[in-house]
């Protein structure tokens, strides 16, 4: 059962001014309502509970943030508009593919919207908790968590503060599997508004999640892509993409979160 958003605590260590070191979060969305079977949910707003939690959490992040980017789904572009508000920053918000719409995970959207239909939001959440070889039309979990840690840490090396990164469990959950290099337990899923801490120390990438922290270190070799900052990685588009167009004719995958 997921946790109320009206719960859900701002991370101590996030919770401070003006940070002198660069920290960049990997935040879910806040709560929606929930997902009707066979449905992406791309155009479900946030509960209203889901607001006023987001609102708060910009209020706790007021004079910290550096950057924020986004998945492109509604619920997602949401949050981050409303942290950003409370927040009280005019610092521009990012849409960023890599966190939804498709996602890092996601290689040819068709052939994987295929596969969440046969299999159920929850049948691919747990195989992703697994942290196992890629279901057909996703991309492979350790190069991909590779890249999206090179992705957002590039921007948050180069400046200080907190730089937010607001996504799905989707994205979340097959990067904890590949970072504790251990299949996800569901009651370690990230609940709304729960976040990833990312950050680099003495060479390594490491990855706080609930307290605890891991090194990334035996992912840092595994990305095939050097990055550039504020770009997202690209993916070869399938068949059914038009040219020069930066979404799928199918749902994105990302748009599949727990309730």
């Amino acid at each position: 059962m997921t946790v109320p958003t009206s719960r859900t605590p701002v991370p101590k260590e996030l919770a401070i001014s003006s940070p002198t070191e660069p920290r960049c979060i990997l935040l879910r969305h806040a709560e929606r309502p929930a997902l009707s079977p066979g449905d992406p949910g791309s155009d479900l707003p946030l509960t209203a509970a889901g607001e006023a939690a987001a609102r708060t959490y910009g209020r706790h992040l007021a004079g910290s943030i550096s950057s924020i980017r986004t998945s492109p789904i509604l619920r997602c572009a949401r949050t981050a508009a409303l942290i950003r508000s409370c927040a009280q920053t005019k610092i521009p918000i990012q849409e960023d593919t890599t966190l939804g719409d498709p996602g890092i995970y996601i290689a040819y959207p068709d052939l994987a919207w295929e596969n969440w239909l046969k299999r159920g939001q929850e049948g691919v959440l747990e195989h992703l908790a697994l942290g196992g070889p890629p279901l057909p039309g996703f991309a492979d979990p350790l190069g991909s968590t590779s890249q999206l840690l090179v992705h957002l840490l590039a921007r948050a090396r180069a400046e200080p503060g907190i730089h937010v990164a607001v996504t799905h469990d989707a994205i979340m959950i097959p990067l904890l599997a590949a970072v504790t290099r251990r299949p996800l337990p569901f009651d370690a899923r990230p609940h709304f508004l729960e976040v990833i801490l990312l950050g680099r120390s003495k060479g390594e990438t490491f990855v706080d999640y609930r307290g605890d922290r891991w090194s990334a270190a035996h992912l840092e070799n595994k990305s095939s892509e050097p990055e550039k900052e504020n770009t997202s990685p690209r993916r070869p588009k399938p068949a059914n993409m038009a040219p020069g167009s930066a979404q799928p004719a199918r749902p994105s995958m990302t748009t599949k979160s727990t309730v």
